[in-house]
């Protein structure tokens, strides 16, 4: 595997120490309603930044794949460990049973799976190849058939936990609803940049959906400290 430093990467570095200063600061308060999936969510944040630069600092294709199947292990994750972050905060977390969750896992689990044997199906990867036509080279690929499903679980998932978090700053006590609030914006942040990137709309050739998890955690942080 070779690398090469690139100024991005610092970003990324910087949003992995803060994802992991977030969990110090909220481990002795973890017994608080949904801070153990907030545990879980910086944990997340803080391998996927860091497997989002090695994989943007490696110069070839295998380099690159292989960290891009990490990023899958971690954000794939992501949507669901929101989900009963919301349900806990918001006084529904015995809605998430053993057995509602459990189908609940079987799309991310076979994503991961897809992602590290996609040479043998091409579900998530067709096409691909090394794109340098940038400042520093990206893998190239055409999306396979099950990224839209995986899509049509995660975003919808993602956004009923907004929805619910709205719902609840808007029955919130007017004193409370900026820490009500500020989970809403730490949850929509990475959700509307992650986003962007799939439909082609951001302005970088890259996803910066890491970083905006780790800003999104600070956002949470503020309630969890509190």
């Amino acid at each position: 595997m070779a690398y090469q430093l690139i100024p991005y990467a610092w970003v990324l570095f910087g949003s992995a120490l803060v994802s992991l200063s977030l969990c110090v600061l909220v481990w002795p308060r973890r017994q608080m309603a949904g801070a153990k999936p907030f545990l879980v969510l910086m944990i997340c944040s803080v391998v996927w930044s860091i497997s989002n630069a090695l994989e943007m600092m490696g110069l070839d294709l295998g380099t690159k794949l292989f960290w891009a199947n990490v990023q899958y292990i971690c954000y794939n994750i992501i949507p669901l460990t929101w989900l009963m972050l919301t349900l806990e905060y918001t006084g529904r977390g015995r809605w998430m049973t053993p057995r509602r969750l459990i189908p609940l896992l079987v799309i991310p689990i076979l994503t991961v799976i897809f992602a590290w044997t996609n040479e043998w199906h091409g579900l998530m990867r067709q096409n691909i190849y090394l794109d340098t036509s940038g400042s520093f080279p990206v893998v190239g690929k055409t999306h396979g058939p099950w990224v839209w499903i995986y899509a049509a679980y995660a975003y919808p998932t993602m956004i009923i936990s907004v929805l619910i978090h709205l719902v609840a700053v808007l029955r919130s006590p007017r004193q409370y609803r900026w820490q009500t609030a500020s989970l809403v914006i730490g949850l929509t942040l990475p959700l509307v940049v992650n986003l962007f990137y799939a439909l082609r709309l951001s302005p970088f050739n890259h996803d910066v959906a890491p970083t905006a998890l780790s800003i999104g955690g600070v956002f949470c942080a503020t309630l969890r400290v509190q």
